[in-house]
């Protein structure tokens, strides 16, 4: 890993428990991101907890994110049963269970960063494939055989 792998990107936290909340902030921000208080500050990138405080939880962000086309991580110390229905609607976002090392929540976020191929995060969230103005892509022509 370099040694500012995060360098110039905005990371937003979505944590309940304080501790965890700035343990991740500091691994980010040692890592060269810049932690944002809010998704609304034209966030990069984001790590959520699922299971929030007071019956919450990071799912209505995680689904805002990827309407928006975000990339993020979640990162939760909750069962496997619990987070298998959340694993599967959320495909292309990386999940951490807590603790983990500092390396593995920064090569994770990176992870999720990374461009792929023939991939548009935006396409997952089922309002974006209903919108008539959503870029359509054109169907590869029919060879002849």
């Amino acid at each position: 890993m370099t040694d500012y792998p995060l360098q110039g990107k905005r990371v937003a936290v979505v944590e309940d428990d304080p501790i965890i909340r700035l343990e991740v902030e500091d691994a980010l921000t040692s890592a060269g991101a810049r932690v944002v208080k809010s998704i609304a500050h034209k966030a990069d990138a984001a790590v959520l907890d699922i299971r929030l405080g007071q019956g919450l939880t990071g799912i209505p962000v995680a689904l805002a994110l990827e309407m928006r086309g975000v990339p993020f991580i979640f990162y939760s110390g909750l069962e496997e049963r619990a987070v298998a229905p959340v694993k599967a609607r959320f495909l292309g976002s990386p999940f951490l269970r807590k603790p983990s090392k500092r390396t593995e929540i920064v090569n994770a976020l990176l992870e999720a960063m990374r461009p792929k191929a023939g991939w548009d995060r935006r396409l997952l969230h089922p309002d974006n494939r209903a919108n008539p103005n959503w870029p359509k892509t054109k169907p590869a022509a029919a060879t002849s055989e």
